[in-house]
């Protein structure tokens, strides 16, 4: 069910599909102020995929046997699709609308775009910037994206009564903040992204990984004057016969 609302500038969409005991769930908030990005878009898109197929590989049992049989796989991937699809749809209208001139006299969208090009000028060809924050590889792209700030979750289970009951889960989102103070002005952004994967029963292991970017800047006179980045990846995992393990790269 997709809803638009423009009192709180939001648009949202659910869907849940059964077959059996086989679920697909999914939603996702997203703003209805944003622009064009399609690099990032992308870039978003090929990590729900990368973060779906780590979550996957991680149910794997010491036999190599995932928890999902072949069949299950692929059912579970075409639901990600599906995902994919309506953020990708949803994005599109977004910018449409916010090409409206009486939308973007509102808004500061057209400020977010001036400071996202000046990042990407400063982040490609001066050498201090270049790589900052990114100690372990960024999934999520760095510098600053054009795209509607969104919320989105999907999951997969697997609810068959008396078996283990496995689920596995993607979230992914980004945050905005622009402000504006006498001549300066700043974009504060955070992208994220996560996958799980546990059993819905008393069996106790699980994975758990958490990627996120922040960057925050400063501009004066259009010009960029401050620029901070900060990655950070966290994994967090428990297997049968083994202690709780969690590592953090930044």
């Amino acid at each position: 069910m997709n809803q638009f609302d423009q009192d709180s500038q939001q648009q949202a969409l659910e869907f849940e599909w059964k077959e059996g005991v086989k679920q697909i769930a999914f939603n996702l908030d997203m703003s209805i102020f944003g622009g064009t990005d399609v690099q990032q878009m992308a870039q978003y898109l090929a990590t729900l995929d990368t973060n779906l197929e780590d979550s996957r590989d991680n149910s794997k049992d010491h036999n190599n046997l995932s928890a999902f049989d072949r069949k299950n796989d692929s059912t579970m991937r075409q639901g990600l699709a599906l995902f994919k699809g309506a953020m990708a749809n949803m994005s599109s209208v977004v910018q449409r609308y916010s090409n409206l001139e009486s939308v973007a006299a509102q808004q500061f969208t057209d400020g977010r775009a001036m400071v996202a090009e000046l990042v990407d000028n400063m982040i490609t060809h001066d050498p201090r910037y270049q790589g900052l924050g990114s100690g372990a590889n960024n999934t999520l792209g760095a510098g600053i994206s054009k795209l509607a700030d969104f919320d989105g979750q999907f999951s997969f289970s697997h609810e068959e009564w008396g078996q283990v009951r496995p689920k596995i889960s993607v979230e992914m989102s980004q945050v905005t903040e622009q402000k504006k103070s006498g001549e300066f002005s700043g974009v504060t952004q955070s992208k994220s992204v996560s996958n799980g994967f546990k059993y819905q029963s008393l069996r106790s292991d699980y994975y758990e990984k958490t990627e996120n970017y922040t960057i925050g800047t400063a501009v004066k006179n259009k010009q960029l004057i401050g620029l901070g980045q900060h990655h950070q990846v966290n994994i967090d995992q428990k297997h049968i016969g083994q202690a709780r393990i969690y590592i953090s790269l930044i």
